[in-house]
């Protein structure tokens, strides 16, 4: 334990000075990632998580799962009483499910193996920030930000398939600890209010980290090392070096993107499926039950890759007018464009083949 109270301890100082040498470049980044919260995640997270925990503390869940729940058995294989986590999940944002699920298993209505397996598929990326804020603000088509989506809900349905929940297709029990929806919504409000400046605090914070790891000329050339050997031939180095800087910190990696090109559509499509390290840390936070986030982890990679995967053959598809228009696109990234979806299939076939370990989940 003092040997990682060092650690630590050594790593922040060594942060610090190089925060003090790379002062503008990181100051530049907090600016850029202030204005990622306030213009983006604001406006499209901030409702839904007031409605999700109003929804949560009131007897609409009853209603709700009562309403969607034959939906959500058929579709997702997941059972009627936990239906409201998972649609508010899909169309809220990354907190939001992880938020309603910690409130059953504090109130007891869930127990651990439950919250485990269904943190694997009701963890999403909200739609408006993936069709206003990827498909429409960065690729420049919103219906490259719908295809983004439709691909991300087709990989949380088959990621849900493989996490064995047993399904209950009997009623919704009536309400026992609801509480008034004037109390609720005041709650819902607060209660929000605080988790948004948790999450802008991630983001900020992370960012920041970003920008130093990218003015770091060690952790620059181990990035240029991995892909000389590893991914020279199946991505163009701008794709790999979003791909590593949105794993880290999913906005931080997105908007170092600003060129409006088609052809990191299945780049974006990984990123808002897989969250981040970032988000890792504020759904962390939000369970505040000790659970196992092993099987979380490896759902996040299935969905990222299916995600990956379908929008890379619905772009060609239903974007291929758009994406061979775009006179800015380097040929380096067509000439790989089919080693990067053989690539995408054979990681899909490793990711089920983990999934279909019962053990997992």
């Amino acid at each position: 334990m003092k040997k990682l109270k060092k650690l630590l301890m050594t790593s922040a100082v060594i942060y610090l000075c190089i925060v003090f040498v790379c002062c503008e470049k990181v100051g530049d980044s907090v600016r850029n990632a202030v204005k990622i919260c306030g213009f983006s995640l604001l406006p499209s997270l901030f409702p839904f998580m007031i409605l999700s925990s109003f929804v949560s503390l009131t007897d609409l869940k009853y209603e709700f799962s009562n309403i969607f729940g034959v939906a959500g058995e058929k579709l997702f294989h997941c059972p009627k009483k936990y239906t409201h986590i998972l649609f508010l999940s899909l169309i809220g944002g990354y907190p939001i499910g992880a938020n309603m699920i910690n409130s059953d298993l504090e109130k007891g209505e869930m127990n651990i193996s439950e919250a485990e397996k269904l943190l694997c598929f009701c963890v999403n990326c909200s739609p408006a920030f993936i069709i206003s804020g990827v498909g429409l603000g960065i690729l420049g088509d919103i219906k490259a930000g719908v295809i983004i989506w439709i691909s991300e809900v087709l990989s949380c349905i088959i990621t849900a398939c493989f996490t064995h929940m047993k399904t209950d297709s009997s009623c919704i029990p009536n309400p026992k600890d609801t509480i008034p929806y004037c109390q609720a919504l005041v709650k819902s409000i607060n209660n929000s209010a605080i988790s948004m400046l948790c999450i802008f605090g991630f983001v900020i914070g992370f960012s920041a980290f970003t920008a130093v790891l990218s003015n770091n000329r060690f952790f620059m050339k181990i990035i240029d090392f991995c892909y000389n050997i590893f991914f020279k031939k199946i991505l163009p180095y701008n794709y790999f070096e979003t791909l590593i800087f949105g794993m880290i910190e999913i906005s931080g990696g997105i908007f170092r993107i600003n060129q409006g090109l088609i052809q990191y559509m299945s780049l974006f499509s990984f990123l808002t499926a897989f969250g981040g390290i970032g988000v890792f840390f504020q759904i962390k936070n939000c369970i505040k039950m000790k659970i196992n986030f092993k099987p979380f982890i490896i759902s996040r990679f299935a969905m990222g890759i299916y995600s990956a995967l379908f929008t890379e053959i619905f772009k060609r598809y239903f974007l291929k007018t758009s994406v061979y228009a775009m006179g800015n696109i380097g040929a380096e990234a067509y000439i790989n464009s089919n080693s990067i979806i053989y690539t995408l299939c054979m990681l899909s076939m490793i990711i089920t083949i983990l999934l279909k370990k019962e053990e997992v989940f």
